[in-house]
Parts: C-alpha cells; sequence; structure tokens
C-alpha cells in the first residue's frame, strides 16, 4: 500500500523529504500484531517486542519538542500522550492511531517489500503507509510544528497510540480508555481512522467525496472444524474430512447473510443524490421503493457490497500431513464483519443453519465484537 508523498499544489508547500523519510522509517519498523503472538512479550512475541521498541526510538529521535513538553504514559507498547491545555480542567480532543500492521503474506506481488520504506517520485511505500502508521506520523508532525511555533492548547489534548489494534487492543487501547476513564476525562471530541477524501470511489461522481465513519461493523471469526477417522488414501470413505470440510466452507461463502440497507446508507445516499446523474438521482428518489435494486447495484463491487451485507471471507484452511494419508482433522475460519441489525448470535446461528452437517463443528474464536451504535451525522451540509 502507498500513500502519496506530494500534497495537493492548491494546499500548500509539498511535503518537504525529511518529512516523507520519518514516515518511511516509521514502517521499515517491523511492528506485526498476530491473534496467536509467540510467547513471551508485550506486542507479538520478542521479535515484534524489539521492533516497536525500534519505533518507539524513532518517535523520541524525530519529535523532540513532544517528548519535552508532554506527558507520556507507556502501556505496553502503547503510547498515551498529554499536551496540558491553559484550561487543564476541559480535554478538548482525543486524537487516535495505531503502531501495528498485519503481517504481509506473499511479498512477490507488492511494488516494494512491505517494509523497505521506499520513498520514490511519487508515493512513499510500505505495511502502514495508510493503515496507520501515516496518522501517528501526522499527529506528531503537526504537534512537533505547533510546539516550535509556541502554539499551547486553550484545553488539554490526549494523543493515544495502541500498539495491538489489528487483535482488538486488548494490551493497549482498553488499558489507555481504562486510564482516561480514571482520569474523568470527558473530550469534546474523539477522532480514531476512517474514511478518506478520494476521487472515484463513487461511480458518476466527479468530484472529491469525503467518507466520514459514524459507526463500525461488529467482527466475528468461526472456525469449522472436522474431524474424521485416518488411514491410506487408497481407501477413503464417501468423504475425507478436508472434502467435508471445503464443502461446508462452499456452502457459507455461497450463500452469503441478506442484503439490506441501513439507515446510515440511506443518509449517504441522500448527501450523495444532488451529485449523481439524473437517472440515479430519479431512482434515490424513490429509495424506500427502490432498496431492492439499490442493494443489488451496491453488492456490485466489494467495496459498496460490504455497506450493505454482513461480509463473509474464508480465510485460513488447514487439513491433512501427506497426499497419501486421509486426514483424521481439519479446520477452516472465517471471517465476518457485521452490518448493524445482524449480530454475533446471528452469524452463528446462520453458519449452522447453512452448513446442515452434524459433523461440522461450529464455534466462534478469538475476539467478537457487535456492531456499534452509529452516531448521528451532522446536518446542514453535503
Amino acid at each position: 500500500m502507498s500513500t502519496e508523498l506530494e500534497a495537493d499544489p492548491a494546499a500548500g508547500t509539498p511535503v518537504d523529504d525529511a518529512t516523507a523519510e520519518r514516515l518511511a522509517v516509521a514502517l521499515r519498523c517491523v511492528t506485526v500484531s498476530r491473534e496467536e503472538p509467540e510467547p513471551g512479550g508485550d506486542g507479538s512475541g520478542p521479535a515484534a517486542d524489539a521492533e516497536f521498541r525500534r519505533l518507539a526510538e524513532h518517535l523520541e529521535q524525530s519529535f523532540p519538542r513532544v517528548h519535552a513538553e508532554l506527558e507520556l504514559e507507556r502501556f505496553g507498547h502503547s503510547r498515551l500522550y498529554t499536551w496540558r491545555g491553559v484550561d487543564p480542567s476541559r480535554t478538548s480532543a482525543i486524537l487516535l492511531a495505531h503502531q501495528d500492521v498485519v503481517p504481509a503474506d506473499d511479498p512477490a506481488p507488492w511494488t516494494h517489500p512491505p517494509f523497505a520504506g521506499v520513498v520514490d517520485e511519487e508515493f512513499i511505500w510500505g505495511r502502514g503507509a495508510i493503515d496507520d502508521k501515516s496518522r501517528v506520523l501526522a499527529i506528531l508532525e503537526a504537534v512537533e510544528s505547533a510546539l516550535a511555533a509556541g502554539v499551547r492548547p486553550r484545553h488539554t489534548v490526549h494523543l493515544a497510540f495502541g500498539h495491538d489494534e489489528e487483535v482488538f487492543g486488548d494490551r493497549g487501547a482498553v488499558r489507555m480508555a481504562a486510564r482516561l476513564r480514571e482520569l474523568g476525562v470527558h473530550a469534546d471530541l474523539l477522532l480514531d481512522e476512517g474514511g478518506v477524501v478520494t476521487e472515484g470511489i463513487v461511480n458518476d461522481v466527479t468530484g472529491p467525496v469525503a467518507t466520514i465513519m459514524v459507526g463500525e461493523k461488529g467482527y466475528a471469526t468461526v472456525r469449522l472444524s472436522v474431524s474424521e477417522k485416518g488411514g491410506h488414501s487408497s481407501m477413503p470413505g464417501r468423504r475425507t474430512a478436508v472434502g467435508r470440510l471445503a464443502r461446508a466452507v462452499s456452502r457459507i461463502q455461497d450463500d452469503p447473510m441478506p442484503l439490506r440497507v441501513t439507515p446510515v446508507v440511506t443518509d449517504m445516499l441522500a448527501r450523495l443524490r444532488p451529485h449523481l446523474p439524473t437517472t440515479k438521482r430519479r431512482l434515490l428518489g424513490f429509495a424506500a421503493l427502490a432498496a431492492p435494486v439499490i442493494t443489488r447495484i451496491m453488492a456490485g463491487t466489494p467495496q459498496t457490497e460490504a455497506l450493505v451485507r454482513t461480509t463473509t471471507a474464508p480465510t485460513v484452511i488447514r487439513g491433512g500431513v501427506q497426499a497419501n494419508v486421509l486426514p483424521q482433522q481439519a479446520e477452516a475460519l472465517i471471517n465476518f464483519r457485521i452490518l448493524p441489525g445482524d449480530t454475533v448470535a446471528s452469524v452463528l446461528a446462520h453458519c449452522r443453519r447453512t452448513v446442515r452437517d452434524p459433523q461440522v463443528r461450529i464455534e466462534l474464536v478469538g475476539m467478537a465484537s457487535e456492531p456499534s451504535p452509529a452516531t448521528a451525522p451532522a446536518r446542514g451540509s453535503t
């Protein structure tokens, strides 16, 4: 993944090389979070701990004013900064970002190796360039510049940079949240990662579109597992453990959860409507009646289908030890991102109803969360 190096000329001076290099160095730190970490350490094992320490040293060297003037509390590798305001009795904002990234699978398709942190004439390349080290660095760059200019906020600002966001934040974000609750912090604004301002994300809209996230889908990983008698492949039964598991995965993937337009999506479409061609504007004018048509259109691409459905993604499958040996065990992991209105329980019920095989064990694994309540969108502009 990449993030653009040069700023929009209309917005001011292009990003300087030193700023780009600070982000690139951060991208070279292999701060990977894993759901099943190695034993020991606070990140994902000793190797990851060393990379988080390397990133911490880089941040402290790159932003000396931040680390001289702001208070810093550490929660494992997570970092909670407090920028005291002139009136410290009130908190104006909590700015969130995370330092960790997901593993990189096969580096071969990457334009540059995922942790090379390459800076070329147009982009900065690397795992985390978009999600989410760019925000960590952007916030610190802004605060460092503000401190250099003698700026002090009227009210207190907190910066919270987690180290395990990709695995639900139990060791970092949860502990920072508990600390802020202990301090009685009630912020006027909490700003986390989310959408971007981009062009071309909505078909037939020519101008830039800002995607502001007012809620979050739920999350669940379901494990399907099968146990069968072993033996030699020359005398198989009617269906091996791998075959039974493959059929179950196929049934779930081929029968996804139903399409549905949520109030948030209805609001989004209403805001986009004035910028769409006449035919689509007319269709959206009858949104309540045309909901089935709208959902089918949105289901046409993965990016928009995720807005109108609980998504189903088989991601891991394991089974067997050798080509001529019948497998005794096989398992698969299927990841669901749950649309508001569905629940973790309804996802499990859907899997059991769809698989229709009592010999396939179906259970939740890892962390799970229900969809968040949606924040009411601001009115008055599109």
